[in-house]
């Protein structure tokens, strides 16, 4: 029983560390969600994210522009990162319990 304890508690280390990991590089994708807009027959994005109470827009550039791109892909990157995590909590959360793990 012991043995099987002690894998559980490694487990549950490693755990703690992947979601350190993942809240990490989460601080360093861009928050919000790009929205189109189409002014006098072009397409524009703007990144939209909150501050506090408020909305606030940013304007990233046209349809075709590269930038558009790189934050559409960290935003989908930050996404895989938001499951990843949430999958993980549910992990630790698990582990604790098994454990009988107050803190941590």
């Amino acid at each position: 029983m012991d043995a099987v304890k002690g894998v559980l508690q490694e487990e549950l280390e490693y755990e703690l560390k992947v979601r350190e990991r993942y809240e990490e590089a989460l601080l360093a994708l861009p928050k919000g969600s790009l929205s189109k807009k189409r002014i006098g027959g072009r397409d524009y994005f703007y990144l939209a994210h909150r501050e506090g109470p408020t909305i606030k827009t940013v304007y990233v550039g046209k349809a075709d522009a590269e930038e558009v791109q790189a934050y559409q892909a960290n935003i989908a990157k930050r996404k895989r990162y938001q499951r990843m995590l949430k999958e993980t909590k549910r992990t630790i959360r698990y582990l604790k319990k098994v454990l009988n793990v107050k803190s941590a």
